[in-house]
């Protein structure tokens, strides 16, 4: 459906940045679909599409997964899993 297209889409883009390896395809996926499963009470129909909504939320959790693997990388943290980075959450 529209949500897997845009999950996928937004891991592809991700992937090469911030030390995403092809491999984090699949947890990168997962990733984005909590984010969008955690925001979904947010979702106000008399406000917008539900596309343009998720769209906006995984561009969020996009950006907040760069911004975290970045200033780990930053401190010293070379290579991080994604678990890790949930387990923040």
């Amino acid at each position: 459906d529209g949500v897997d297209a845009l999950v996928n889409a937004t891991a592809r883009s991700l992937l090469g940045k911030a030390g995403l390896r092809r491999q984090d395809y699949d947890d990168v996926r997962q990733h984005l679909r909590c984010a969008l499963w955690r925001r979904r009470a947010a979702f106000d129909p008399s406000r917008g599409a539900w596309a343009a909504f998720a769209s906006v939320v995984l561009d969020r959790a996009a950006l907040d997964l760069l911004r975290r693997r970045r200033r780990r990388a930053r401190t010293g943290w070379a290579a991080i899993s994604l678990d890790a980075l949930d387990e923040g959450m």
